[in-house]
């Protein structure tokens, strides 16, 4: 709706989270059920998503402005990898996941989620290996690879380890 000169209705702003029962019924209706428990977690893993944009945007700040004051590259990358773990787990306890639900300490999920990024680590760097060394694919095009596994590796790790509710 539109604000009129003529009505003093106010405009209606659609939310995407208003919006998103609506086309979550309809994929149910042209998907396969085996792809239904995906089409519900697609808001979380939205969110997921944006925590991740936000926290590499921070890794990689702070390691060009290290590198730029003169930082050697590996500490400047450590600090910027650690200042976005930190912003990533902000988020994720604060938008993404119910970290109350655990009943775990801030302290136990920090650890946990902290032994996942590593775990992303480790596939990152078997993915990467296989691709170039087994399969002599090309770097960019392992690292895309890599990513995208890592990504949903660490994503399904955090659900259903680091934030998984009360047994």
């Amino acid at each position: 709706m539109t604000l009129d000169a003529k009505t003093s209705e106010s405009p209606r702003r659609l939310d995407l989270a208003d919006a998103w029962p609506a086309v979550a019924g309809l994929l149910r209706q042209v998907l396969p059920a085996t792809l239904h428990p995906l089409v519900d977690m697609t808001p979380q893993i939205s969110r997921y998503s944006l925590a991740s944009v936000a926290a590499l945007a921070l890794d990689i700040t702070v390691y060009v402005v290290l590198t730029g004051f003169g930082w050697r590259p590996s500490a400047a990358g450590v600090l910027g990898y650690v200042h976005g773990l930190m912003l990533h787990f902000s988020l994720s306890t604060r938008l993404v996941f119910d970290s109350k639900g655990t009943g775990k300490s801030q302290l136990r999920l920090f650890l946990e989620f902290a032994v996942s990024g590593l775990v992303g680590i480790g596939v990152t760097a078997l993915v990467i290996a296989v691709i170039t060394e087994v399969f002599h694919a090309g770097a960019m095009a392992a690292k895309l690879a890599a990513v995208i596994l890592a990504f949903a590796a660490v994503f399904v790790l955090r659900r259903s380890v680091v934030f998984a509710g009360r047994a």
